[in-house]
């Protein structure tokens, strides 16, 4: 009965709830666009916070550089925390390594052989733990899973000219001095390529990058942006469980280690004083690191940036919401005044002034449905076109509780307008003014 009668009243005012839909869709569109502005700063720092906001120390090598007992420059091995016995206190590792991963003569790509002196790949490969945490941009396929055990390794590739594409399958060769030997041992490897990066996409622990000067020297130093056309090769990065499984020789890598241009976060397991970071520091330059800064202080730099940030928006937010509260109000308003004749015949028909007031707000949930659906239309058109970059909107989780506020500021006032106006007018003023 209460549903039948919203339903009805709905289509009576059809003009006036148009352009309520219209207006809810906008706020929620423009709230989507503030929160995913916020988020965009976010974003990176979120997936690594609980590294970030420890004791320890970001890293970064370029060129080579050597830890534990090396007799040899052939081969590479992954770091590990047991090689860095050298420091204060026991650490967690977590980063991103570069490789001598050599290509065969020929690499098959999608069926098509290719010359192996045609590929021009910088490799890395990433502790699982980031492959976890952190997903980038992708222009196609998917994020390689760490846990994903097969015949190929899984790779994701950095946006290129063409030359490298999702569902390539490339082979590589690694080669290694193993303890008892003095050749090199060749492991052959073999890379599907599942996922392709975007153009400009954030890459984590990678190497190299500018910074701007102001906001240098916080988490954002942890990523590198990778554009296709200030980049002479393109990138290829693997998980390093499958790395491992696919050399096959995973027992000699606490011997032997070499690691080259990547970023590495070290956290250390047990509380350490800032004299103890700062002479870890030194030692780190002692084995090749070229750059090296305190956790604590980046996560102190990264809080004040962020803050700043969302400061700067807050004017912009606090208007948003006030400019919704006052159009839920001055439309609910007219809107119920518009209803008011139809509620009072409805109080003739024996029907209470609270039904009428919840037959109001299941028209006011009909509106509110209606916006919801034509936003998320709107939002997968423009998050799916170039009006992406220009709108600034990109579908999280934070939109559901930032569009969930605007919806119920809208009910709310849809449920107290109408008991206000009810409660200070008679049956009877109700028919005469009306």
């Amino acid at each position: 009965m209460m549903l039948r009668a919203a339903w009805k009243t709905l289509r009576k005012s059809w003009l006036m709830n148009s352009i309520t839909v219209l207006q809810l869709t906008a706020a929620l569109l423009a709230v989507s666009m503030t929160v995913s502005s916020v988020w965009l700063r976010y974003r990176k720092y979120l997936p690594f916070q609980d590294w970030f906001q420890s004791q320890g120390i970001l890293c970064e090598y370029r060129g080579f550089a050597y830890l534990g007992d090396i007799t040899s420059n052939d081969g590479f091995v992954a770091l590990n925390s047991e090689n860095f016995d050298f420091l204060s206190a026991p650490v967690d590792t977590m980063g991103a390594y570069a490789m001598w991963i050599i290509p065969d003569e020929t690499a098959s790509t999608n069926g098509k052989q290719k010359s192996g002196s045609g590929i021009h790949l910088q490799n890395y490969c990433f502790d699982d733990e980031i492959f976890r945490r952190y997903l980038p941009d992708l222009a196609e396929g998917t994020w390689p899973d760490p846990s994903h055990r097969g015949d190929a390794i899984e790779a994701c590739v950095t946006y290129n000219d063409g030359s490298f594409r999702v569902g390539d399958e490339l082979h590589f060769h690694i080669s290694m001095i193993e303890d008892d030997s003095e050749t090199p041992r060749d492991y052959p490897l073999t890379v599907r390529i599942v996922g392709m990066l975007a153009d400009g996409a954030d890459i984590p622990a990678a190497p190299g990058g500018n910074y701007h000067e102001e906001r240098g020297n916080t988490f954002q130093r942890f990523y590198l942006s990778w554009f296709q056309e200030s980049s002479d090769y393109a990138a290829i990065m693997y998980p390093l469980s499958q790395l491992m499984d696919g050399v096959k020789a995973s027992e000699t890598f606490p011997q032997k280690t070499a690691f080259g241009n990547g970023k590495l976060l070290l956290r250390y397991r047990e509380p350490v004083t800032a004299e103890q970071i700062e002479k870890d520091r030194v030692a780190l330059a002692q084995t090749g690191v070229l750059d090296t800064r305190s956790l604590e202080e980046l996560d102190k730099n990264s809080q004040a940036w962020l803050w700043r940030q969302l400061y700067d928006m807050l004017p912009i937010i606090l208007m948003l919401m006030i400019l919704v509260s006052v159009s839920a109000i001055s439309i609910t308003a007219l809107s119920t005044r518009r209803r008011l004749r139809d509620y009072a015949v409805y109080a003739l028909s024996g029907i209470p002034w609270r039904r009428c007031i919840l037959i109001n707000l299941l028209q006011s949930l009909m509106t509110a449905a209606c916006a919801a659906v034509l936003a998320l239309g709107c939002g997968i058109v423009i998050s799916h076109t170039s009006l992406r970059e220009a709108f600034y909107l990109h579908f999280t989780v934070w939109l559901l509780p930032a569009g969930g506020a605007v919806l119920l500021i809208y009910l709310a006032v849809s449920l107290l307008m109408p008991w206000l106006m009810l409660h200070r007018s008679s049956v009877r003023e109700i028919l005469k003014s009306n």
